[in-house]
């Protein structure tokens, strides 16, 4: 063990030393309770032996501020003391102290407190190693719970924590951020053809896609099924459809094969909505879930956002909304194209 040994004689201390030597351990001395106090705050030590009676800081007060500030790992104190005094002994284990040494100092003796001190010291170092073990395993369980086990994405716990906590930079800072929602189009058609074994190998490969041309700001989810969300961390509504574009453009150039989609490759569906300060998270999404729903109604295999809520109708018809819609190229290279289209949201 490594030892602090403390007294404010030169020859206690040095027989102290030298019995504590014999047994095999490793010392550092201290002439009084300030020395002592700076040795234990730079380094660790197994075991204090302190004389009581020193200028100040004495054996108690240096016991007391031990305990204070809790060192890991435990420390083991032994006090050194002439009294004997049944009361005075009590003080010293109130104060902190594990044992005590009644002076004058016998080898023996010291040996048997040592031997106690290391199985102590033992047993708090097995405890230490368990809560770091403990402490692993809670951020492993709680990585997992926060994780989608197929496609290592995040999931919809990490989601509904990360919405709030952007709400919360948007309210105050006024950070902005877009959410894009994005669907495999006909999945449950490509799973009923070709099985759920390739269907989630599609699903991790279309993952992936989607995460390659994230920014490292930008945030992935899987939100179940064949759905994702990203949340475009300080993008208005125009750049983050300009990179659905992009994510849209880079499934279809995977070039699946799907030939229950009548585009008979795998392609997706993505609605973009720009997250407004007063707004909470799940208004934006539902704004996103539109987009998509009208991207998805324009024929799919397209991109659509939302700039905002819809003007309220004066004339008791369905409020049209102006929706940007962006259809991703052909496989064998074509020119994608826009169009501005109106949409009911009475579909």
């Amino acid at each position: 063990m490594r030892l602090l040994l403390c007294d404010d004689d030169p020859d206690q201390l040095q027989l102290l030393n030298r019995y504590v030597r014999r047994l095999g351990h490793t010392t550092v001395l201290a002439a009084n309770g300030s020395d002592a106090w700076a040795h234990l705050n730079a380094g660790e030590f197994d075991v204090v032996i302190t004389d009581w009676l020193m200028p100040r800081p004495d054996g108690l007060e240096l016991c007391r501020r031990i305990r204070k500030k809790q060192f890991e790992p435990y420390t083991y104190i032994i006090l050194l003391t002439a009294l004997g005094d049944s009361c005075d002994l009590a003080r010293t284990m109130r104060a902190g102290a594990d044992d005590y040494i009644r002076k004058p100092l016998r080898s023996e003796e010291l040996e048997a407190r040592l031997i106690a001190a290391e199985r102590v010291c033992s047993v708090y170092a097995k405890l230490a190693r368990r809560q770091q073990e403990l402490v692993l395993l809670n951020r492993q369980v709680r990585e997992q719970a926060r994780t989608d086990p197929l496609t290592q994405l995040s999931n919809r716990l990490r989601l509904q924590e990360d919405l709030v906590a952007l709400s919360c930079r948007a309210e105050r800072y006024g950070m902005s951020h877009s959410i894009l929602l994005a669907d495999i189009d006909y999945f449950k058609g490509y799973n009923d053809r070709y099985g759920h074994p390739k269907g989630d190998k599609v699903l991790r490969r279309v993952a992936d896609t989607i995460g390659a041309q994230m920014r490292a700001s930008d945030m992935l989810y899987r939100c179940g099924g064949e759905e994702f969300l990203a949340i475009s961390c300080s993008q208005d509504a125009s750049g983050a459809l300009r990179g659905a574009q992009r994510v849209q453009e880079a499934v279809t150039n995977l070039a699946i094969e799907h030939l229950g989609s009548p585009f008979g490759i795998v392609t997706i569906s993505i609605g973009v909505a720009a997250h407004q300060p007063s707004a909470c998270p799940e208004e934006t999404i539902c704004k996103a879930d539109e987009a998509l729903y009208r991207a998805k109604q324009a024929g799919r295999n397209q991109t659509a956002s939302s700039p905002g809520p819809p003007t309220p109708s004066t004339t008791g018809q369905p409020t049209q909304q102006r929706v940007a819609i962006h259809k991703a190229p052909a496989p064998d290279g074509a020119q994608p194209y826009t169009a501005d289209r109106y949409v009911n949201n009475g579909q």
